[in-house]
């Protein structure tokens, strides 16, 4: 199974990371681990899901959410399986569920795409098809709590 599907996808190169993210890490057993194209991604060694999220700042206000969003999934390799506009802490964002077929078991990916003024944030949750729903509240905790500038 993939690390993380983040990617950046602007055509801006002075874009960067948040900082003053705030955030609730998900809790045990969940670990902090290290995934190169994410700010922070934890895993759980037990069903083996992620959580992760990549933030993209600067100018930012030409990106379009769904554009970006279906971008990063084409560059994984990942098919589309429903797009949808939900609010996320009272501001629009667009949930999308794309899978990837790793051998004999289908991986499921949930991504939580929304802007801020400056910053474009992708939250992801990733997992077995068999394991996906267990750790499915965990992330949207996560998501809930999430706060970026």
């Amino acid at each position: 199974m993939s690390g993380c599907i983040s990617v950046n996808l602007s055509p801006e190169k002075d874009l960067k990371s948040a900082t003053g993210v705030n955030y609730t890490p998900p809790p045990s057993p969940f670990e902090e681990i290290f995934v190169s194209k994410s700010d922070h991604a934890w895993k759980n060694k037990t069903t083996n899901t992620l959580i992760s999220y990549l933030s993209e700042c600067g100018d930012v206000h030409a990106l379009k959410i769904p554009d970006t969003a279906s971008a990063m999934l084409r560059a994984q390799g990942l098919t589309l399986q429903t797009q949808k506009q939900v609010s996320l802490q009272g501001k629009d964002a667009l949930e999308s569920l794309a899978f990837q077929k790793d051998g004999a078991q289908k991986i499921l990916v949930k991504v939580l795409s929304f802007k801020t003024k400056e910053c474009l944030y992708n939250l992801v949750y990733l997992g077995a098809e068999k394991n996906f729903s267990k750790d499915l509240s965990v992330f949207q905790n996560f998501a809930e709590g999430f706060k970026g500038p």
